[in-house]
């Protein structure tokens, strides 16, 4: 596969790959959409035939669309096994909101239970939450229609239809394709290199370093780092079936170096800002980062010899150090050119997993002895219960959207923060989608196929933005929710400044269940992650150093230990929540950052050679003083941390080679970020 930037398609299929790794979010809602299109068609048809309720017809879709979105499991077995399962959890709730029509009060209480159930399956992983989902939607969709027994041959039988339709375009019309969408992300990866080194000269050529250009830096640099994180889990899926001699570990040793190459070209670009450099290196640059358009390979030998010259020429250490990581991305430009355009196309070369994956979201992780699903599970019913009364003294026809807007702000959300995020996000995307579904609405009346493309042009959008951005999201589905209530003939700007009152009613009371109802503070949650990151830190140095362990498999364990890191810390430093300890989060994640750079430098520096049999005892003693100041920030313990400068300065002095170096630098680094770590929390150092 040769990228190719040159052509106007080149360069949207570069923008779209890059902004979505593997193209997995395209091909997801273009499968989902395409499955909520079939289903309608083939109900709305045994409707007409038939004389069935079209309320039939709407529950098949929805079941069909909560399948499509919900149903996420690797393997095609696992994928039939849930959505067989799925009709059972749909027949049970509509045959107890059925059973209890017409008694809205015990039905409601009812409904509260169902809503609490669904949050507590949530803690048997993708499956329990899939279930959790279809049960709540189709307990709701019975109350709000008022279902009888007499329907239920026909609700069930829509989904059953929906299932089956969803199931059949999943695993054979557009089935998940891992080996193509793994070579997509690796391309991805490729061109947020490029982003890295195109955004690291343009630092080198200003002349200085402003802080919105670090920003943009780190943004870069995290982008990457998300997308290997990536790589990583398709990998872990099964997806290491690649190219001809290269494994799912080998791929990701050559990823990791290639990371690890242009994290240094980043840095030694920002430390020789502030001085003058030769223009070979800008050029140099420029050239490195035109090479992941898939020019010929002379343009790379070019870039390295304006390295080498700029090298030759100046005895500035700084300019020196931009030279060699240009060196050292070299190499990892040829490897990532022979992974993408080497063998492409032959054919795929089996790999063994290292270790069977784990479902984490199966193991008992409590929160001040209280399960976490178990208070999300009591969350969310106090809210569903709140907002059905709060919903019904607003409209006693329209409160089912306080339910699902207090319901669905819960979904998926670790921590408070969270919470309020999506609650404002929700009510954001309401906002503006009521004046755009106004005008939209006006414009194609009375025009029905019209009015029915826009509605899944609205479903493939809100689809394709919904893990980007939650407030895109739910402008399409307003939007779209005006166009078919336009179609319906039910279309009146009150009914959408009624679901306005209801979204904010149901937002506020999540928001407020979430704050005062068992709590998990978000602060909480990313210092738990933050000492998960620590820990693994701890046992990589010790592999690192003693070789008793896999430092490479700790490696990429840490990696991706910092990217939960950054999921849970991102409502402390964004939006409302985020405005008080910003700038004091945003420093402990780039410390930690830091750690992860120089614990990947050091899984990678190998084992300890004859060159460093004189420096092993000061090694160890290094790694021990690291291993108990990490210990210390984990426990807060205040009694005072023990810089490892002695044992490492000893080290230096005997150490010989460029691999023991490599450590030491990578030791004295982490060391160093430790130490901060520990000022930024208070803690007490002994000089």
């Amino acid at each position: 596969m040769a990228l190719n930037g040159t052509t106007f398609r080149g360069r949207l299929l570069n923008w779209l790959v890059g902004s979505d790794p593997g193209l997995l979010r395209l091909h997801s809602t273009i499968r989902t959409t395409v499955t909520l299109v079939v289903v309608l068609a083939i109900l709305f048809a045994l409707t007409q035939v038939t004389g069935g309720p079209v309320t039939a017809a709407m529950l098949g879709v929805v079941i069909a669309m909560q399948a499509a979105m919900m149903v996420n499991e690797p393997d095609s077995r696992q994928q039939i096994v849930t959505m067989s399962l799925l009709p059972l959890s749909a027949g049970a709730a509509l045959t107890v909101a059925s059973l209890l029509s017409g008694h809205q009060f015990v039905n409601e209480v009812v409904f509260v239970v169902v809503i609490f159930i669904a949050a507590m399956v949530g803690r048997f992983g993708g499956r329990g939450t899939a279930l959790g989902m279809v049960a709540f939607m189709s307990y709701f969709f019975a109350l709000f229609l008022g279902a009888k027994i007499a329907e239920l041959p026909d609700l069930m039988g829509a989904v059953v239809i929906g299932t089956v339709c969803t199931l059949i375009i999943r695993l054979w019309i557009l089935p998940d394709r891992p080996e193509r969408a793994l070579r997509y992300t690796v391309w991805a990866l490729w061109l947020r290199i490029a982003a890295v080194i195109d955004t690291s000269s343009t630092i080198l050529q200003s002349g200085h370093v402003d802080e919105r250009s670090r920003q943009r830096l780190r943004k870069r640099t995290a982008q990457l780092n998300e997308t290997v994180v990536m790589v990583e889990d398709q990998l872990a899926a099964g997806s290491d079936q690649v190219w001809p001699g290269i494994d799912g570990d080998e791929l990701i040793l050559r990823l990791f170096d290639a990371e690890l190459a242009v994290e240094r070209v980043s840095l030694a670009c920002v430390r020789a800002a502030e001085i003058e450099t030769p223009p070979e290196l800008t050029e140099a640059l420029a050239e490195l980062s035109a090479a992941s358009s898939g020019p010929p390979r002379e343009n790379l030998a070019y870039a390295m010899s304006l390295a080498n010259t700029a090298f030759e020429r100046s005895s500035i250490p700084e300019v020196q150090g931009v030279a060699l990581a240009l060196f050292g991305m070299a190499d990892a430009v040829v490897d990532m050119r022979a992974l993408i355009n080497g063998t492409a196309g032959s054919a795929p070369q089996q790999a063994s997993p290292d270790e069977p994956a784990t479902d984490d979201a199966t193991e008992d992780d409590t929160i001040e002895g209280l399960n976490p699903s178990t208070r999300h599970a009591i969350q969310a019913a106090v809210a569903a219960t709140l907002a059905i009364v709060a919903g019904e003294l607003v409209s006693p026809a329209r409160w089912y959207w306080a339910v699902i807007t207090a319901f669905l702000v819960f979904a998926g959300a670790t921590s408070r923060g969270e919470i309020l995020t999506r609650g404002w996000q929700r009510l954001f995307g309401t906002v503006l989608g009521i004046p755009a579904g106004v005008v939209v609405a006006a414009v194609v009346s009375g025009h029905q196929v019209v009015t029915m493309v826009l509605i899944f042009v609205c479903l493939f959008v809100g689809f394709y933005f919904q893990k980007v951005s939650y407030s895109v999201m739910m402008f399409c589905i307003t939007t779209m929710l005006a166009l078919l209530y336009g179609l319906m003939g039910q279309f009146s700007i009150g009914v959408l400044m009624l679901r306005l009152e209801e979204t904010a009613v149901g937002a506020v009371i999540g928001v407020g269940v979430a704050a005062l109802v068992l709590p998990t503070k978000t602060l909480a949650t990313a210092r738990g992650d933050a000492d998960t990151f620590l820990r693994t830190l701890s046992d990589l140095v010790d592999a690192a150093v003693t070789g008793n362990g896999r430092p490479t498999e700790l490696a990429r364990q840490l990696h991706r230990e910092l990217h939960q890191v950054r999921i849970s810390t991102k409502p402390l430093v964004s939006g409302i929540f985020g405005i008080g300890g910003r700038g004091s989060v945003q420093r402990g994640v780039r410390l930690l950052g830091v750690c992860d750079h120089h614990g990947r430098a050091l899984a990678r520096s190998g084992e300890p050679d004859s060159a460093a049999v004189a420096a092993a005892g000061h090694f160890d003693r290094a790694a021990t003083l690291i291993r108990r100041n990490i210990e210390a920030l984990i426990t807060w313990d205040s009694r005072g941390m023990v810089a490892a400068i002695e044992p490492l300065d000893a080290a230096e002095v005997v150490v010989e080679g460029r691999q023991q170096n490599r450590m030491l630098s990578a030791l004295r680094a982490i060391d160093g970020a430790v130490i901060n770590l520990a000022i930024e929390r208070g803690l007490a150092l002994v000089a």
